[in-house]
């Protein structure tokens, strides 16, 4: 549709092109002035704002990406509109507004628009699993009979209703209704007290605890109140008088820190006086998490707890839009504090205490090469994980191992239950490393085999070889999910076979000069002070000006078009 500028002349934007790129909607468009094409100064002011149809609300943005004279290409990130959320169902537009705010048009499609959908020809559906027989969708298509505009239909089917369900439901209302309460109760002894969230008491948080263990070394006992709470009772399965604990509990704290999702605060709004620090446990891997996931088994809903966090950490500025996409959350909330537990990784006494404790319970990695194979788990997450014993060749190992003078650790993911069955005959060079923290077994280290763990992210500042057994790449990559090119990214050599694993070890094949790179892409900083950034900048309050700055710009930037009324002359 046209319309008139500030100075009289009429602009247009047409869409030619639509695809979708996982969890992203990309447009194609030509922008014109006056009928000829328009690009340079002016044009490049124009932002893109998708409308509720009936109120002409304001909801989401559209951002550009890149523009070819005037050829704009913009993409929309269906998990996130802008403000940390998904757009409501409903119907919606794309309305083109100038550079002071003004909204000048709708966008309107060509009569040859391309469409880039296998579905539908006609429109593109792009539909998004979650959680069993529920399904997010968004559908966009030219609407050929009212002035040619492009048309968002968004829908969420999130489940059948039944008396389970409605039990369900009034068993959350309870709850909620009992962490207000007790929020009001706690209002003075909560502001200085904070809530270390575990898994549960079965698995390691290395994260959350190093955090801790520094504060408490600090002195900060004194000022906070630091508490510690599971989301799982470890054993048995969590009952409701287990979420009444630990609403109780998160109602008595104003900063609570996890390292997980907590299923909990997918449905219960803590409110904005509760500071939720997101200290991811995994390093900056490749399997899909979070709403990099959606569209795969296991996905989160729309709403999920990663929505309800106030700062994430982070290793560097170059790996938040990983995370932004991840959490679902602005890029300004994820600050490159660093990751907590590498305090103790990169300290020169720990190191040398883990190095020689391990070399004192496993002599015989004093005289031989260590080889650690430290993949991740396979299944949906903590229930089902395992991994498939039968795609690696434990006898072949050992036989090449002990040729080529090297020892084995296996060590699987804290989740996978079943435990390797090393043959008989093989266990003076293979061993069952389990029990171990991996950190520890890094430091003795000088071969690391995985697949698409983040155990390369510490591993890689050590400058050693890795190798990455990716035998069910492409089966993972549709089940689970990358969030970014797997091949591209992965630090050394891919081999997708065992025989060429073996083939790869023998000739020493592990194109280590990929390392370095990823070092440099991933760490801004390589220090012991990751705990103590954490503790001054997002917990005492006393952020760095450029990061606060960022903050409060893009909260600004939200609250100039968040339900802003767009009029056009449609």
């Amino acid at each position: 549709m046209n319309s008139k500028d500030d100075a009289g002349r009429r602009v247009s934007c047409t869409v030619t092109g639509i695809c979708q790129k996982r969890i992203r909607l990309e447009l194609t468009l030509r922008v014109t002035k006056d009928g000829q094409p328009w690009e340079g100064e002016g044009a490049d002011a124009l932002q893109f704002y998708v409308v509720e149809t009936k109120s002409r609300r304001c909801c989401g943005v559209f951002e550009s990406v890149r523009s070819e004279g005037s050829k704009r290409v913009l993409t929309f990130l269906i998990t996130n509109r802008g403000d940390n959320a998904c757009l409501d169902p409903g119907n919606y537009r794309i309305a083109v507004s100038g550079g002071d705010g003004t909204c000048l048009s709708d966008v309107v499609t060509a009569d040859d628009i391309r469409i880039d959908s296998a579905d539908d020809k006609a429109a593109l559906i792009a539909k998004f699993p979650y959680r069993k027989g529920c399904h997010y969708k968004v559908m966009i298509r030219p609407n050929r009979s009212e002035n040619k505009s492009l048309v968002i239909e968004v829908s969420d089917f999130d489940g059948k209703k039944n008396p389970r369900r409605f039990v369900s439901d009034r068993k959350k209302d309870m709850i909620r209704s009992w962490y207000h309460l007790q929020k009001r109760l706690c209002a003075k002894s909560r502001k200085n007290s904070i809530l270390f969230l575990r898994l549960h008491e079965g698995l390691p948080a290395d994260n959350p605890d190093a955090l801790r263990e520094r504060m408490i070394a600090r002195g900060m006992g004194k000022k906070w109140q630091i508490h510690q709470a599971f989301i799982n009772p470890a054993g048995r399965k969590r009952g409701f008088l287990d979420d009444i604990r630990l609403a109780a509990g998160l109602a008595k704290n104003a900063v609570v820190v996890i390292d997980e999702h907590v299923p909990m605060l997918d449905w219960l709004d803590p409110g904005k006086d509760l500071s939720l620090i997101q200290l991811w446990h995994a390093g900056v891997g490749f399997k899909a998490t979070g709403y990099s996931r959606w569209g795969c088994k296991g996905a989160v809903a729309p709403m999920s707890s990663h929505r309800r966090i106030t700062y994430a950490t982070v290793s560097s500025v170059k790996v938040r839009d990983i995370f932004s996409e991840l959490w679902g959350i602005a890029g300004e909330q994820i600050i490159p504090c660093g990751i907590p537990r590498m305090d103790r990784f990169l300290d020169s006494k720990s190191v040398e205490m883990a190095r020689n404790r391990l070399l004192e319970m496993y002599p015989v990695c004093r005289d031989r090469r260590v080889m650690l194979f430290a993949p991740t788990y396979r299944g949906r997450g903590f229930q089902d994980a395992h991994y498939p014993y039968d795609r690696i060749d434990l006898l072949a190992l050992y036989e090449l191992a002990e040729k080529k003078g090297w020892v084995i650790l296996l060590k699987m993911h804290p989740w996978v239950k079943q435990k390797p069955a090393i043959p008989d005959g093989c266990k003076d060079l293979i061993i069952d490393a389990g029990c171990e923290k991996i950190e520890d077994l890094f430091q003795i280290t000088d071969l690391l085999i995985t697949d698409y763990s983040s155990a390369l992210f510490e591993f890689s500042l050590l400058q050693k070889p890795m190798l990455f057994y990716a035998f069910d790449e492409e089966a993972y990559a549709g089940e689970r999910g990358f969030h970014r090119p797997y091949r591209e990214n992965a630090p050394g050599k891919v081999v997708t076979d065992f025989g060429e694993l073996l083939a790869a070890i023998e000739g020493e094949d592990f194109e280590s000069e990929k390392v370095a790179a990823y070092v440099r892409d991933h760490f801004d900083t390589v220090d012991t002070m990751a705990c103590d950034r954490v503790i001054d900048w997002l917990i005492e309050g006393k952020m760095p000006a450029e990061y606060k700055d960022a903050l409060a710009a893009h909260e600004a930037y939200v609250k100039s078009w968040k339900g802003k009324r767009l009029l056009t002359n449609i």
